[in-house]
């Protein structure tokens, strides 16, 4: 079995497959009302109210239902021959939200789990299990074995009543009670600690949007972590931490790594950590004082003018660009004004960093983050359960541990220095990006051992050497966000999201449990012929299972194995060891996440019989709550039928799921190759960019080859019924009903194939329109770990269109489905646009007057509504056709003008309804254009599917 990962419902599954035919806003629709559920959901379930992420409304829409498989049917024979060269495999967002009416809670209290394991292969009772009432007895439906249960508890309301009731159901058991009866037994303040680790060459106004930001989501937190702990470390040339525990004043000392003994003795005796009492009157002053130090903006400073990019609203770059000059002037006449009264005024910090910032900017990453560790994990005498470090960077690492710059290039900055020329920017080695990745992957996985998770917000336009903050993160699943700047709402939108809805899985308990191997675990169980082949999404893929049980289903084990001895069963030499590496995969995570997805492909192998008449898995996931005082057991347990034959298995084909699983292999060969190996790993982790755009070239070649061998496949299946068809059809021609693609490719996946096109020439694979190597980092990050829903997006936008709308401005209310690709651009429309990270809204040349703002606003209200609940928070762009920057809309949509007039119309009927003149204008808007280079999707396909096409033994298939 190959692997790989980045490190980084219902009683059946047949609603799982069934095909989406709906519109855009019947699915939207369909989504306000899972939203709905949900809240009335969480309105039921008072114990959900102490899981945040739980009562955010609707979070996944899809993932509720626990998995989604690429098909409701299972392959009926080993090979891809025997599914039309198609994978078969699931999705699933294990932590996502589901209500209590689809998956009932199960409250264990302190005592163990009821006896619900089958004691050989460890999975849990479920509808599935064939059970004998009158003796207790049942039959575990993966591995065939009888296992007992009391019968007394075959009960209607009873803990395993539920568990043969529910397909998926979840287990509560608390882990930390404080003794009542024992006077001296208190229960010890839970702490969370937030170390703020601050880059010094931020300027002024994103470092001051720092503390307001802070102090907005701790006010918000104090329903879920009443306690909290608050550090400040600063970092440039050095390292300095501030003594928030003083109040009135900025005080700081230096960092000094190398005396480990000094700095401890420091760390218990001088007030770097502040106690913060959520919704405190004085929250956070201290904090704020300190930045106000660092960046020369006085904390009760605020501005009347309110720009565009606070609104998260940029418009055209001429605008912009006017807006920067006013701002200018404004502060040059500010400055000629008050130069010499602030020359006297300015504090010795702020004097100290004009100074360190006149040259080139210096960050010591590394050992800022190694402070931050420090600090956090310093003796106290009452330690904080779990701990968060936030850094907050406008540059890459370019001074000791993890510098990704060489001697080479700190000597030419030097040397430009005294020719009085000015600091270029940072020049990222490969070589060195390489070792920085080593080193904050090792000092990271050292942070999560102890509770400590890291996440690393950026700004800037210079260049940050992503892959080492992704090394840094990835390992307590933390999250990288670029932002253009940090005074900005998405600042607080996505690190709101952060700290409320992600958290380190650690119980009150300590001594008492390893926290390293237990406290975030995924199991996923199938029948013995069918094997998982490819693993992607957050977490480890741990190969060894050892014994394959952990420490909560100990005392179940014990007692199902002391009920099938009473009934005389053996229970020797259980679980199997064989049974459990046959059936059982084991994932580890770094944190709760409710978006961390993962995804599975599957085959059936020769063991396959004529008896399988189904197959099952069950998906379990383990954590602690986020309170630390309770550990969550979620069971999900799914039959799937075995098809009859190939036809069978394609018409119960999911297209969405189908789509993105193939996304998400495609995609993750794009970073690390069709077989990673350490060199490959190492290549593109250094930021090598010949060999990222190998890879991407070696990726698109794959693409090509995966549509090629399901087109030849099909095309072969369907020989039979074309004769027949033919047979019975006097002119011999093909049904009117069914178009030329329909004969070369599944019908069932006519989306599947579109969405595989936009993915093959967006910013996913290719460079794609204006991405720098830092983008493509970020969002094939993201792509690999999130949802169904937001990868859907991610590889194909939603485009909603006003139509042609001939002068009507106020009357108008309609918005109507458009295909993302360029002849979607009339002159008399307004289109919306949803790529999931950039929002845009594009007006015609003959809609730009005002009377049309009207209809802009309810678009922008439209878009902002269906992207509210999005991490991350998206960027909303007001275009008009010319705008220079609409080439960043334009150039991500389709180029089906490149198609013959009659295929145009074809595709897309609606334009049909264009005047003439109209038509052709739209045709003639695209003049430079190179159709070699950027195919339509009519000539990629025709061309990759023919049967001419060497793409099959070219490329290697995303199934193989």
């Amino acid at each position: 079995m190959s692997s790989w990962f980045k490190s980084s419902s219902s009683a059946t599954v047949a609603s799982n497959g069934t095909n989406s035919d709906n519109s855009e806003d019947e699915k939207e629709e369909d989504l306000e009302n899972d939203n709905a559920d949900a809240d009335d959901d969480d309105d039921d379930d008072d114990d959900d109210d102490d899981e945040v992420y739980e009562s955010h409304p609707g979070y996944r829409r899809r993932a509720d239902e626990g998995a989604t498989f690429t098909a409701s049917k299972c392959p009926n024979d080993s090979g891809l021959k025997n599914s039309c060269e198609l994978p078969f495999g699931v999705i699933w967002t294990p932590m996502a939200h589901i209500g209590s009416k689809v998956m009932p809670i199960i409250h264990c209290g302190s005592d163990a789990l009821p006896p619900v394991l089958c004691l050989t292969c460890l999975a849990y009772l479920n509808p599935f299990a064939e059970m004998d009432y009158k003796t207790g007895i049942w039959a575990c439906p993966l591995c065939g074995q009888d296992n007992v249960v009391p019968k007394k508890q075959l009960r209607e309301g009873s803990t395993i009543m539920t568990a043969l009731q529910s397909s998926c159901v979840e287990y509560r058991q608390t882990t930390y009670e404080v003794d009542e009866d024992d006077e001296d037994e208190k229960e010890e303040p839970d702490y969370c600690t937030y170390l703020l680790v601050v880059d010094e060459n931020l300027s002024p106004k994103d470092g001051q949007a720092i503390g307001p930001t802070m102090e907005a989501i701790l006010n918000d937190q104090s329903s879920t972590c009443p306690k909290a702990r608050i550090g400040l470390v600063v970092f440039g040339k050095s390292v300095s931490m501030y003594q928030l525990g003083l109040s009135g004043l900025a005080s700081a000392d230096i960092y000094v790594p190398t005396d480990d003994e000094e700095f401890e003795i420091d760390t218990d005796n001088r007030a770097y950590l502040a106690e913060v009492q959520s919704g405190g009157d004085d929250n956070l002053t201290s904090l704020k004082t300190s930045l106000s130090s660092i960046f020369s903006v006085a904390v009760e400073e605020s501005t009347d003018t309110t720009s565009q990019t606070l609104t998260g609203i940029l418009s055209s770059r001429l605008a912009m660009l006017t807006q920067k000059k006013e701002a200018r002037l404004r502060k040059e006449e500010k400055d000629e004004e008050n130069s010499l009264d602030e020359m006297n005024t300015k504090s010795p910090w702020i004097k100290r960093r004009e100074e360190s910032l006149s040259g080139h900017p210096k960050r010591c990453t590394g050992e800022a983050l190694q402070c931050a560790l420090d600090l956090v994990n310093g003796d106290m005498s009452n330690p904080s359960r779990t701990s968060r470090i936030i850094m907050f960077t406008n540059g890459c690492p370019n001074s000791g541990d993890g510098n990704v710059v060489t001697a080479k290039g700190a000597a030419s900055e030097k040397s430009r220095k005294k020719k009085g020329k000015g600091p270029t920017h940072d020049t990222v080695d490969a070589d060195m990006l390489q070792k920085a990745v080593e080193y904050f992957d090792m000092t990271a996985n050292f942070a999560v051992s102890v509770g400590i998770g890291i996440d690393v917000v950026c700004c800037g336009v210079t260049e940050l050497a992503l892959p080492a903050y992704q090394a840094m993160v990835e390992p307590s699943g933390g999250y990288v966000m670029p932002l253009v700047t940090l005074d900005t709402p998405q600042l607080e939108e996505n690190l709101e999201f952060i700290l409320q809805n992600t958290y380190i899985s650690r119980s009150k308990n300590l001594d008492e449990e390893d926290n390293e191997n237990v406290e975030c675990i995924l199991d996923i169980r199938s029948d013995s012929f069918v094997t998982p082949t490819q693993f992607c999404g957050s977490g480890n893929f741990l190969p060894d299972l050892g014994a394959g049980m952990v420490e909560n289903e100990r005392s179940a084990f014990e007692e199902g194995s002391r009920l099938a001895a009473e009934k005389g069963f053996k229970t020797k030499n259980l679980p199997s060891s064989k049974a459990m590496e046959l059936s059982m995969t084991r994932i580890q995570l770094g944190r709760v996440d409710p978006l961390s997805t993962v995804s599975v492909m599957m085959e059936v192998n020769d063991s396959i019989g004529e008896e399988d008449v189904y197959a099952f898995f069950q998906l379990v996931s383990r954590y602690i709550s986020r309170k630390g005082n309770e550990e969550i057991t979620r069971v999900c347990s799914f039959k799937i039928p075995v098809a009859e034959d190939l036809n069978d298995f394609l018409s119960s084909i999911d297209d969405e799921t189908m789509s993105v699983l193939l996304g998400k292999v495609a995609v993750y060969r794009s970073l690390h190759g069709r077989e990673e190996t350490s060199d490959t790993r190492v290549l593109t982790a250094s930021g090598d960019a010949d060999a990222q755009e190998e890879l991407a070239y070696d990726t698109q070649v794959d693409i090509d080859a995966t549509v090629h061998r399901i087109s030849s496949a099909f095309r072969l299946l369907d020989l039979k019924e074309k004769a027949r068809r033919r047979s019975k059809s006097k002119s011999g021609s093909r049904r009117k009903s069914e178009s030329s693609l329909e004969l070369a490719f599944p019908p069932q996946l006519k989306e599947t194939l579109n969405r595989l096109y936009h993915l093959r020439r967006g910013p996913l694979i290719s460079p794609g329109p204006m991405r720098s190597m830092d983008d493509r980092a970020e969002i094939r990050g993201l792509f690999l770990r999130f949802p169904l829903e937001d990868c859907l997006k991610m590889m194909r936008p939603t485009v909603l269109s006003t139509g042609s709308m001939n002068g009507i401005s106020s009357a108008w209310d309609n918005m109507v489905s458009f295909p993302a690709e360029t002849l979607s651009l009339w002159d008399d429309s307004i289109v919306a646009a949803d790529f999931h990270d950039t929002l845009f809204i594009w007006s015609g040349a003959n809609c730009t007057a005002t009377r049309y703002d009207g209809i802009r606003d309810k678009l922008k209200t439209h878009l902002l509504e269906v992207s509210m609940n999005r991490f991350p928070q998206p960027e909303l762009h007001v275009l008009e056709d010319g705008d220079s920057m609409s080439r960043r809309f334009t150039a991500r949509l389709a180029p089906s003008h490149a198609d013959p007039i009659d295929n145009q119309i074809v595709h897309f009927p609606a334009l049909s309804t264009l005047d003439p003149a109209a038509l052709v204008k739209l045709r003639s808007k695209f003049k430079f254009y190179d159709s070699k280079s950027d195919e339509s999707f009519r000539t990629w396909f025709w061309s990759v599917a023919s049967a001419s096409n060497n793409s099959g033994s070219v490329g290697m298939s995303l199934c193989e």
